[in-house]
């Protein structure tokens, strides 16, 4: 994953601008943030500071090459974005796509043929007259805090899938973090929730749910200067993540 691990050290070392999701979305925290089609809106707190930093938001999935799958203008601190449907060639099976290893334990899938977009989701790129200048995240995570793990810690991803799917299963990575899969995904775009459900000395869990969203999740701008390698050691749950991606 390109650099989800910045971003709580960028938030306890800023005052960083926050995005909250559209009203709509705002008012039913049980839905995703995005639809099925693939609209996805933001409003940021403070657009008047961000516009001197960002005018586009640019969307990519790297399957070894950044594609473009969607772009917006930033008007008056708010975003608007169409995803596109991936190309064929984008997309690959969910049983291998998704779990941090090649072994997980499937109790319940309804087509195991189904086709995913990258695990990595959808990253979301900043620019200001055609430069590079950062990037948006959208989690729940208290941004004055840092710690290995912290239960209710959660952030989300965007993945295409190309037929509906419902998935139940559970992995163990080779540092012992246990990780559950409740899926239900639609035809077309979803937002995945990975949450710290358990964190203390002797286990941690992580849950990967879809479309379904925890409260106070929002989006945060990680500015292209704070990302470096002392940033990426800064939260666990974003270590894990990055390590399965």
């Amino acid at each position: 994953m390109k650099s989800l691990k910045n971003f709580i050290m960028v938030c306890a070392a800023l005052s960083i601008i926050t995005v909250s999701c559209s009203k709509d979305d705002n008012n039913d925290s049980s839905k995703g943030s995005i639809t099925s089609e693939g609209n996805l809106s933001g409003s940021i707190s403070h657009g008047d500071t961000l516009g001197s930093t960002v005018d586009t938001v640019v969307c990519t999935l790297d399957n070894g090459s950044s594609v473009i799958v969607g772009k917006s203008a930033l008007k008056e601190g708010k975003f608007d974005i169409k995803l596109n449907v991936p190309a064929t060639g984008l997309l690959n099976p969910i049983k291998t796509e998704i779990f941090p290893t090649s072994h997980p334990v499937i109790e319940n899938i309804s087509d195991s043929t189904v086709l995913i977009s990258e695990s990595d989701g959808v990253f979301f790129d900043t620019y200001k007259n055609n430069t590079y200048t950062g990037n948006l995240w959208r989690a729940n995570m208290d941004i004055n805090e840092l710690s290995d793990y912290s239960a209710g810690e959660a952030v989300a991803f965007y993945i295409y899938s190309n037929e509906a799917v419902m998935l139940k299963a559970n992995d163990t990575d080779e540092d012992g973090i246990i990780y559950q899969y409740d899926l239900s995904l639609n035809k077309g775009w979803n937002e995945i929730i990975w949450k710290c459900t358990k964190a203390n000395s002797s286990e941690v869990r992580i849950s990967v749910t879809s479309n379904n969203e925890p409260g106070g999740m929002k989006w945060i701008f990680v500015p292209k200067d704070y990302e470096g390698k002392s940033v990426l050691q800064s939260n666990a749950l974003l270590r894990v993540i990055q390590s399965i991606r």
